[in-house]
């Protein structure tokens, strides 16, 4: 997280090395989205399919700085999620639930599978900025002739309007050193986003699971609890929940669920405040970004590189919807499952009242 610039040291040593950082990314991104910008509507007279192209990677220079941005006013949000991460939430201070290590393995399991979005999505975006334009070079109808007076089609992502010359000398490295920096942090940041989003949302749903799996087999650690505290169960009674001693040790075990809730609680409003605006953003973006994409799915001949890399590209923005899209319906089918907690509290009271 410190390489990508979401998540930074501000600690008393760390704390100017990171803001430089921070500015550098800021700085550079910036510097390329407005040369980006009249790229793309120099491209508008030249060839709609490129004007396409230089748009979406436009958008994605566009959504890269505001995740820098936005995610550091989010800092005490993370670093309170994280300190929860480091203490696991809540600690009941008996034995697991049955069933706790499986949904535990579980998590872990899926967290390699989804791992692989983010992976596919950096490796992508940087791939794609430079072979895209070589296999066009080399392959494509399109006569790029036309555009060498006006773009860069020497450098390796030709499609950029500089206000200075870049063919030879230090405008030439400055230049290159940009565009390589900037398909570098394209891959780092948005990468690490979709990781900081599948780590949030993968211990929310194990949290919410655990608790599930708690309230459960409440009973059992009621007894279970009972027997540790009181020693063996009076069976003469018509119920359990007529000894005083197990309808102690509910109420405890239930007052544990109540505080490990109140936790969750917690830790959803710090995962509202950190993804609610990116993953809105990130939404829309990958929405235009497969308009663009079908824009451009018919100029294979014209055009191949551009073709194949905004399919490749369609490919991945619409794997990270699928990230939100499936977490998203998750939490709210667990958080549906809750009315449990009422069913369990109505049923405590009416045996002890």
């Amino acid at each position: 997280m410190q390489i990508s610039c979401i998540y930074v040291k501000l600690d008393g040593r760390n704390r100017v090395l990171s803001l430089l950082q921070w500015t550098f990314y800021v700085s550079v991104l910036t510097y390329h989205y407005a040369l980006l910008c009249m790229s793309t509507i120099h491209m508008i007279d030249i060839n709609m399919v490129l004007f396409c192209q230089s748009t979406h990677f436009t958008l994605l220079v566009q959504l890269t700085i505001i995740l820098l941005v936005c995610l550091q006013t989010k800092h005490r949000q993370m670093t309170l999620f994280h300190k929860l991460l480091i203490h696991d939430f809540f600690d009941y201070q008996e034995p697991p639930a049955e069933g706790d290590d499986v949904l535990r393995t579980s998590m872990v399991r899926e967290r390699r599978i989804l791992s692989s979005i983010p992976v596919a999505v950096a490796l992508a975006a940087g791939a794609v900025l430079v072979i895209a334009p070589i296999v066009d070079k080399q392959a494509a109808l399109f006569d790029f002739d036309t555009m060498s007076e006006t773009f860069s089609t020497h450098l390796p992502y030709p499609y950029a309007k500089y206000f200075y010359q870049t063919r030879e000398g230090f405008n030439y490295y400055f230049a290159l050193g940009g565009q390589l920096i900037i398909g570098g942090l394209l891959t780092v940041v948005i990468g690490s986003g979709g990781f900081l989003f599948l780590n949030l949302s993968l211990n929310l749903t194990l949290q919410l699971k655990l608790l599930q799996n708690s309230l459960d087999q409440i009973e059992t650690r009621a007894e279970n609890m009972c027997q540790r505290f009181f020693g063996k169960m009076k069976r003469d009674t018509t119920t359990q929940y007529d000894d005083y001693h197990f309808a102690y040790c509910y109420g405890e075990c239930l007052r544990k669920n109540f505080k490990h809730h109140q936790i969750i609680l917690r830790a959803f409003n710090y995962t509202e405040e950190i993804v609610s605006i990116p993953v809105f953003l990130a939404y829309m973006t990958g929405t235009i970004v497969i308009a663009l994409s079908l824009i451009s799915a018919g100029s294979a001949d014209e055009l191949p590189g551009t073709t194949v890399a905004s399919m490749v590209l369609c490919g991945v923005e619409i794997g990270y919807m699928f990230l939100f899209s499936v977490f998203g319906q998750r939490l709210a089918d667990l958080v549906m499952h809750y009315f449990i907690i009422r069913i369990i509290i109505i049923n405590f009271l009416k045996h002890i009242i």
